[in-house]
């Protein structure tokens, strides 16, 4: 089944639902995650936080994100490609993304692992506009590969 068949069968946001459960479940079935483990994590992504700030969200999640990881919207899709196929944003930095994970775990083995936290986005062009604040973003991360879903 293709991932469009399967994402128009099953749903987007229950596809990251399930998969968040997944990982979680993963994670939590490995106590004692090293501390260490889960602080490269945290670094990771407020490395990404950093660089979607300073050169533009676009330019962040194809420095940080796996050549291979897949994003939830509309459908699954690897991201690398659904980013270049769109043209870059004539002003990178228009658009201001708020991201710091809050949680995480890493299991055991150190080779999966998940952060999340609440995000916003704001019109960097406009003081006025409303920052449209969003629930969640959850990446989980198996060895190098990294999956994003946003709730």
């Amino acid at each position: 089944m293709s991932a469009a068949r399967f994402a128009a069968a099953f749903g987007a946001r229950r596809i990251s639902s399930l998969l968040a459960a997944l990982v979680l479940g993963a994670c939590a079935s490995q106590p004692g995650a090293p501390d260490t483990a889960l602080e490269e994590l945290f670094t990771a992504e407020r490395g990404f936080a950093r660089d979607a700030t300073e050169r533009g969200i676009r330019a962040a999640f194809l420095e940080h994100f796996a050549d291979d990881g897949i994003d939830f919207r509309p459908g699954p899709g690897v991201m690398r490609e659904r980013l270049l196929a769109r043209p870059a944003p004539a002003d990178p930095l228009a658009l201001i993304l708020d991201w710091s994970p809050q949680a995480g775990t890493v299991a055991r083995a150190a080779d999966l692992g998940y952060t999340t936290g609440p995000y916003s986005l704001a019109d960097a062009r406009d003081a006025h506009a409303p920052t449209r604040p969003r629930a969640t973003a959850t990446t989980s991360r198996c060895g190098s590969a990294t999956t994003a879903g946003v709730g």
